[in-house]
């Protein structure tokens, strides 16, 4: 019988996008300093993206190693180096890039076979590990990326009796039957795959079988945040989920937070030197994630809406750049912009942390896909409305949503800290993969 003290030897296969990869590789990051062997495959321009913190893995001494595959870039029509989701601006462009990512397969699974490592952690949209991992007799984690409440819900209008189905009109309401809260939605904030019933449904049914072929779900974030929906999909999918998170809570500085992953745009002292002179709680964050490209219109209302809130903001946005005409500025900013708010906000231009905490709606009625979000324009009011109930004093609803993001923050310290609910959850993931390995041998 084998030493169960031996280390794994553990492969994992993000998706290729920053809010994708940059999480899981963070949770192969746990695993390694936790001593086990772990490898990350990706393609050249991503390894690219990661190699700084790996490096200082290895220089810690953690056995952790990028396998880079080459990127299929002239088999697809695209230039070379465009690997990542995060650059891509049009649906055309994102089809190649999804093609390219089936055509890494061969590649990736002879590299499976010869290894045979004790365990497969494939993002989501690698549904094809599943049977490799059936195949090979090794267990398949899957990572989703999103969270137990999104899977469940995902999971409840998918089903041939939901009420969507049903309603007159795409703003209809409707509440969606089975969960553990009242969740009211309208046709129009669906995905239009799940509308429509087209080609995307059939890839959803297979992310969805492969799960069900796959040991557990992996989870960057923590069990006390979404207890009862992790519960509930226990009960949908009848397999583990494993929260392990928040898993960018590794990182123990300021620099380390900044440089997670993406190469950021500005740097650590340029943020720090223009906040430290900031009351606590005075500055608004504004970012809507790496798979969110706005139009023009939407970013002119953007820029207005804070502009009229009268309050102190830094903005990420992205596709933009500060070598842009001014032709091209006048697009999406308001005359005399930067004056108007010198001293009271900065605006980021690219990749930019996103450790993030609370988020407030401010009227968004449709679904669109990253590539054209903002279809449906939010006017600069409603963005100055909530900016302001947002930031000003004396709402009480913003008191007790700050307070709710405090204490979230110090359960999700408490929970990657030994004795810690993910802390515990990643030591039962450990040892229950090591009787998985060591049962296998002994048959």
């Amino acid at each position: 019988m084998q030493s169960p003290s031996r280390p794994l030897e553990m492969f994992f296969l993000p998706f290729l996008s920053p809010s994708h990869m940059i999480p899981l590789a963070e949770m192969a990051r746990l695993f390694a300093v936790g001593g086990h062997h772990v490898t990350i495959i990706t393609t050249p321009s991503n390894a690219s993206i990661l190699q700084n913190s790996i490096n200082k893995d290895i220089t810690a001494g953690h056995q952790i190693a990028l396998h880079v595959v080459p990127f299929p870039s002239k088999e697809v029509g695209l230039p070379d180096g465009l690997e990542n989701f995060f650059s891509v601006t049009n649906l055309e462009a994102a089809g190649k890039l999804y093609h390219a990512m089936t055509l890494l397969r061969q590649n990736i699974e002879e590299f499976i076979d010869t290894r045979r490592p004790n365990c497969i952690v494939s993002d989501m949209f690698h549904p094809w590990t599943a049977d490799v991992a059936v195949l090979l007799g090794i267990p398949r984690l899957v990572f989703q990326g999103v969270c137990m409440f999104a899977q469940s819900l995902k999971d409840a209008v998918r089903r041939p009796d939901s009420p969507h189905l049903k309603v007159q009109s795409d703003y209809d309401p409707f509440v969606i039957p089975g969960l553990p809260d009242p969740i009211t939605m309208t046709r129009s904030q669906l995905p239009h795959y799940v509308r429509t019933q087209n080609g995307y449904t059939q890839l959803m049914e297979q992310w969805r079988e492969a799960e069900l072929k796959s040991y557990g779900v992996l989870v960057n974030n923590f069990y006390e945040l979404e207890s009862a929906y992790t519960e509930h999909y226990k009960k949908v999918m009848d397999h583990k989920i494993f929260h392990i998170g928040p898993a960018a809570l590794i990182h123990r500085n300021a620099g380390d937070k900044v440089e997670r992953g993406h190469r950021t745009v500005v740097g650590e002292q340029e943020c720090l030197s223009w906040l430290s002179p900031k009351k606590p709680n005075s500055v608004l964050y504004v970012f809507f994630g790496s798979g969110c490209r706005f139009p023009d219109e939407q970013l002119m209302e953007i820029a207005c809406g804070l502009e009229a809130s009268g309050h102190q903001f830094i903005w990420v946005v992205l596709g933009k750049d500060d070598d842009e005409e001014e032709e091209e500025r006048e697009k999406w900013l308001p005359e005399g912009f930067d004056e108007k708010i010198n001293g009271r906000g900065m605006m980021v231009k690219g990749w930019a942390p996103q450790v993030l905490g609370i988020g407030m709606e401010v009227g968004v009625e449709d679904w669109n896909l990253w590539v054209n979000a903002g279809k449906k324009v939010i006017r600069r009011e409603s963005i100055e409305k909530c900016v302001r109930r947002l930031m000003d004093d004396g709402d009480e609803g913003v008191v007790l949503m700050r307070q709710n993001a405090k204490e979230l923050g110090e359960k999700a310290r408490r929970a990657v800290e030994e004795g810690g609910s993910s802390h515990r959850n990643l030591t039962l993931l450990i040892e229950e993969l090591k009787q998985l390995r060591d049962h296998k041998s002994d048959g």
